[in-house]
């Protein structure tokens, strides 16, 4: 065992269990007694295809895990994950001071795991930190898409007057949720390469066209820390048309 493979182990997981529960597939599932289904965790995931048995887990269950197995795929897609996060390229996604220590300890115990001979008891310790990794490494590579196309949007310009009416299709390019306002913020841009901005209390999904109608609110610039300034159009009162409306 070495750390390539409690990395490719983790990313397996992680990415097992995520199309579980995507796809509700049943088959890696295991039914409680109260019928209610349970989802092995990433960790017990990678415990088993180590050939180790988890902390804690249901004996008379062991038959149900799914057959999960470390692929040389799998080691490289490790490796590379290894040394961008050793490079700064993922680490730097983890913000703020309560993940200070976390940063830290991740990273010495990569670069120690990957020069110095490690028992299988040390690297199966630091399991509960490493599972995290596959999640930030996909963190990244969302944030590398978007980044590109925010380039792409520095040749755009701002849409028609301050208080006129639009009606377009847009592509999303981000959507989250805020708790403080209890709306989701949209960042989208149409088939010429112009960014729109609005606040909608319907989630969308990136790369998901859509067709809106809003009021353009105001002309600013971008200028959201770690990316690019462009033109962006401000909208108000958005609500997706569909076409059934048109």
């Amino acid at each position: 065992m070495d750390i390539v493979d409690v990395v490719a182990a983790c990313d397996i997981a992680y990415r097992h269990n995520r199309n579980v529960v995507e796809t509700g597939d049943g088959l890696s599932l295991h039914r409680l007694e109260d019928g209610a289904h349970f989802v092995w965790s990433n960790q017990t995931l990678v415990f088993w295809m180590l050939g180790t048995r988890p902390p804690y887990h249901c004996a008379d269950s062991l038959e149900m895990r799914p057959n999960l197995i470390i692929t040389d795929a799998a080691r490289q897609i490790a490796k590379e994950m290894i040394s961008s996060v050793l490079q700064g390229n993922l680490i730097s996604l983890l913000k703020g001071e309560k993940v200070a220590d976390f940063k830290k300890h991740l990273l010495d115990f990569l670069e120690k795991a990957g020069s110095l001979p490690m028992s299988d008891a040390e690297l199966l310790r630091k399991i509960g930190m490493v599972v995290y990794l596959p999640q930030v490494d996909e963190q990244a590579r969302q944030r590398t898409r978007q980044n590109i196309k925010c380039h792409g949007l520095m040749n755009g310009h701002h849409l028609d007057k301050v208080g006129g009416k639009l009606i377009s299709a847009v592509t999303i390019l981000k959507c989250f949720y805020s708790n403080n306002f209890q709306c989701y913020f949209v960042s989208a841009y149409t088939a010429d390469q112009c960014a729109i901005r609005f606040s909608s209390k319907t989630q969308f999904s990136e790369g998901e066209t859509v067709t809106i109608t809003g009021r353009i609110k105001d002309h600013v610039y971008n200028s959201w820390s770690g990316e690019p300034e462009y033109p962006l159009t401000k909208l108000s009162h958005v609500k997706q048309v569909y076409e059934s409306s048109l």
